[in-house]
């Protein structure tokens, strides 16, 4: 089984290349874009979710970094199929949310999220 996460990492802006290189040695972790403002786009994959756990809190103490934030999981079992997980599910109810970030920050605004519940 492989889990994939998606980790926003902030740091200086002028720590951002050091931070960079430094997620680039680390195995497992991909370093997908960054802002000149110090926010980096990372996915960390690992065997395990406590392997992700760990990863994430050893982002987080690499030096020039202020913040390592998980903001997407999965996991993926290759036996799987996702029509299958999908059939077993309980009930016909969805969810979707969706935020997006201000240009200023990465704080969501309040008109910037919303969220759809089907039943």
């Amino acid at each position: 089984m492989i889990h994939i996460s998606g980790v926003l990492v902030r740091s200086r802006p002028e720590n951002i290349d050091k931070v960079k290189l430094a997620l680039d040695a680390l195995e497992g972790v991909e370093v997908h874009g960054a802002n000149p403002d110090g926010r980096l786009v990372v996915t960390v994959e690992e065997h395990s979710d406590q392997g992700i756990a760990d990863k994430v809190v050893r982002l987080q103490d690499l030096p020039g970094v202020i913040a390592a934030s998980m903001i997407y999981h999965q996991f993926e079992d290759g036996s799987e199929n996702l029509d299958e997980v999908s059939d077993e599910t309980s009930g016909d109810e969805t969810s979707e949310v969706e935020v997006s970030f201000t240009a200023a920050g990465s704080r969501p605004s309040q008109n910037s999220i919303s969220q759809e519940t089907q039943s």
